[in-house]
Parts: C-alpha cells; structure tokens; sequence
C-alpha cells in the first residue's frame, strides 16, 4: 500500500484529488490532508507517507518551504508539486529540491493516474528491499524463539 499526504489549500482541489487517487487503485491510500505548509510538516513527519503531493503558493508557509524543511531532517519520501503557477523559478526551487513531478493544474484524470504509476515504479525498489528486510527480521526472529525453546526443552527439570 502507498501511502499519500496532500497538502493543499483549496478544500476542492484537495479532497478531490484524494478520492480521485484512491479510486485508481485502491493500493493507494490518502494518509492526511493538510491545508497549509506548517501543519504539511507536522502532517509528513507523523505519517511518514511515501508521497506528499502540495501546491506551492499556500498560508503560512508555501510548498517550496515545507519540501526543503522536510529534507533537511531527511524526511525520505516522493514529493510532487501540484501548482496554478507555471512559472519557470518554481520549477527550478522545485528541481534543487529533489521534487520528483511537477504538475499545472487543472489536472486530468489520466494525467493523476499516469502520475500515480510513474511514482509507484519509481518506489517498487525500495518497498522490496524493506519487505525482504522485514522477512530476514522475521526468520531471523522466528529461528531465535525456536533455539530457545528447544533449549528450555532440553534442561532437565529441577524436581
């Protein structure tokens, strides 16, 4: 499952776009919302989502702000910036930034969802690698509660 943060000002545009991804594949799960960029940061470090997809131009605190806040403590996820503004120096902050996409709204519905399947491919590496970690974890965890009752097993009785 991917988990995704949306940290949009425009109540429409945000909830809109939430159902929307969650309706193209139900893999894909809208971890939060935010409205701002400072409760975006909050949000991020909490649910430690796999993508944060944010407008740039919001109160408080605007895309470009939270996306550099959140590497700087190596907060180690997708970003993609959703944005009215087609202008080139937002794009360029964005690129200095390690932003994965970027998107000029309006949106299609095709073009969410090709977004969604570029960004999943990119991740796919990643999440193998952590669930092959996992199942090591879990032998590994597994073999030592088995040695150690097969030991317990083997010591005589105290009786």
């Amino acid at each position: 499952m991917l988990k995704v943060v949306i940290v949009e000002d425009e109540y429409m545009a945000q909830t809109g776009l939430g159902h929307l991804i969650e309706k193209i594949n139900p893999e894909y799960h809208i971890a939060g919302y935010a409205d701002n960029g400072c409760d975006g940061m909050v949000l991020v470090k909490e649910v430690k989502p796999d993508i944060v997809i944010t407008d740039i131009k919001m109160p408080r605190m605007n895309g470009l702000e939270m996306i550099e806040s959140l590497r700087k403590i190596h907060m180690d996820c997708l970003f993609v910036i959703l944005s009215g503004y087609a202008e080139f120096s937002y794009a360029q902050q964005g690129i200095s930034l390690g932003v994965t996409d970027y998107l000029l709204k309006p949106v299609t519905v095709q073009k969410i969802k090709d977004l969604m399947e570029r960004l999943e491919k990119k991740l796919k590496p990643a999440c193998q690698e952590t669930k092959k970690e996992e199942a090591i974890y879990s032998d590994r965890k597994s073999t030592r509660l088995n040695s150690s009752h097969s030991q317990q097993s083997r010591m005589p009785s105290s009786a």
